[in-house]
């Protein structure tokens, strides 16, 4: 199986910072795209990352990442602006006590709008949250509180 990596920076929720590159499948799906991060993130069975990190892999729990962070514009983030996704400038509030402003991308539950339906809806594990020239893949489960 080949892969191809992703430069990224990673925050645990004990508020460990790693930086390496996130393995991803490089072979196309049936629609000839390559495996992006959020498809990574939000894989079924997705217990652990691979990270390559000071010269070593080391599988990391999704489950204690508060947040993922790339440099750029991700392929996810055209494809819901494409769809009609939502934006909401946001600051959220994490368990490690960090606060992330952006906004956030979002496609709300049907008959939906409201960025409460979507914290509260059964969703994606991780939310996008974009800011400037980065984008965050913010897990919910780090969310404290969230300002509008």
């Amino acid at each position: 199986m080949q892969m191809q990596k992703a430069p990224v920076r990673l925050v645990l929720l004990n508020g460990t910072e790693l930086r390496g590159d996130l393995f991803l499948h490089a072979t196309a799906d049936e629609a000839g795209r390559t495996e992006t991060i959020g498809a990574r993130l939000g894989a079924e069975g997705a217990c652990f990352l691979p990270l390559a990190h000071e010269g070593r892999v080391q599988l990391i729990r999704t489950n204690w990442i508060a947040y993922l962070e790339v440099a750029g514009t991700p392929p996810e983030i055209a494809e819901l602006e494409e769809i009609g996704a939502n934006r909401a400038t946001v600051a959220l509030e994490l368990v490690t006590g960090e606060t992330l402003c952006g906004d956030l991308l979002y496609l709300p539950p049907p008959g939906t709008n409201r960025v409460s339906d979507v914290l509260n809806a059964t969703g994606p594990k991780f939310l996008l949250l974009v800011v400037g020239g980065l984008t965050r893949y913010v897990q919910r489960d780090a969310l404290a509180r969230v300002q509008l």
